[in-house]
């Protein structure tokens, strides 16, 4: 029953109770944080690895895949483009979202983002972003330090 517009949670429990329902705690195996982006992209890491366990396949059917690979696991959403990239391990790209010409490892990618000329790694990319990389070609010689 709503009260206010919600659900009261205590009396829906307490009406389970005076039907019998018997409840037990659930055992913790692995505690998992999304507290900053660090943690954020291992916990994506393990539910990814999580559902490639239980032989689930979290790539959308209305995802197009041109030219591209993809390496599980990985999640892609309802209408991504993926041109001239390889995407994964541990990706998640978020529906409407854009990927070409990059390589893409251990990250996630929001909804309706564009990324592209770009070599990512354990990153996170919000939604509606627009990220151009460049794409180099480079000689470096011996003992040679480079930070940009």
């Amino acid at each position: 029953v709503m009260k206010s517009g919600e659900y009261q949670l205590p009396d829906a429990l307490r009406r389970l109770t005076e039907k019998g329902t018997k409840f037990k705690p659930g055992q913790v195996e692995e505690w998992l944080d999304c507290g900053n982006k660090p943690v954020t992209v291992f916990t994506n890491q393990r539910v990814l690895e999580y559902d490639l366990a239980k032989g689930k396949v979290n790539i959308s059917t209305s995802v197009k895949l041109i030219n591209s690979v993809v390496v599980p696991p990985c999640y892609i959403g309802k209408d991504v483009v993926i041109t001239d990239s390889v995407i994964g391990p541990h990706v998640s790209i978020g529906k409407g979202s854009s990927v070409e010409k990059s390589v893409i490892e251990n990250s996630i990618i929001q909804m309706h983002s564009t990324v592209a000329n770009a070599n990512i790694k354990d990153s996170m990319i919000g939604s509606y972003v627009a990220y151009q990389g460049s794409v180099r070609d480079l000689s470096i010689g011996d003992y040679s330090t480079i930070s940009e």
